[in-house]
């Protein structure tokens, strides 16, 4: 038999518990509440990760493979010279870091739907034809971001 929330937050030994390491204080049972009242944890608790107080820099990037054509346009929140040092590990041709500037996922969201047609797999792209990938990436940003404080 299933219990509700409110049934097992009622058998709690403890109003504090911990998931996946972090602390938490039980809140008290509902009255009203039913077996199919969840509410997000999230909700109730918001991580310190999360909201524009604790959001971390982040980067968008372009990164080379030796010997190809081809670049991946990512972000990270770390710095980018970490994040290359991440990909080099299950790489066997050299990673170089290319070029990188301040931006997040909606950046390169918008980078990578501008490239789409040049698109090779995941976040890698052809962008030769274009000319330097450098270039037609940071005009991209340019195109992109103009107009925003």
């Amino acid at each position: 038999m299933t219990k509700s929330p409110t049934t097992l937050a009622q058998e709690s030994e403890s109003p504090e518990g911990r998931i996946g390491g972090r602390t938490f204080q039980a809140l008290p049972p509902r009255p009203d509440a039913q077996p199919w009242d969840v509410v997000q944890f999230s909700e109730r608790f918001p991580s310190p990760r999360r909201g524009p107080a604790s959001r971390k820099p982040s980067h968008v990037y372009v990164i080379g493979m030796e010997g190809s054509a081809f670049v991946k346009i990512g972000f990270t929140t770390t710095d980018p010279r970490k994040r290359l040092s991440s990909l080099q590990t299950g790489q066997p041709s050299a990673l170089r870091l290319l070029w990188h500037c301040d931006g997040g996922a909606t950046l390169e969201r918008d980078l990578h739907r501008r490239f789409h047609a040049h698109h090779v797999r995941g976040e890698w792209f052809n962008l030769a034809p274009l000319g330097d990938p450098v270039e037609v990436v940071r005009a991209a940003v340019s195109d992109l971001t103009a107009g925003t404080p």
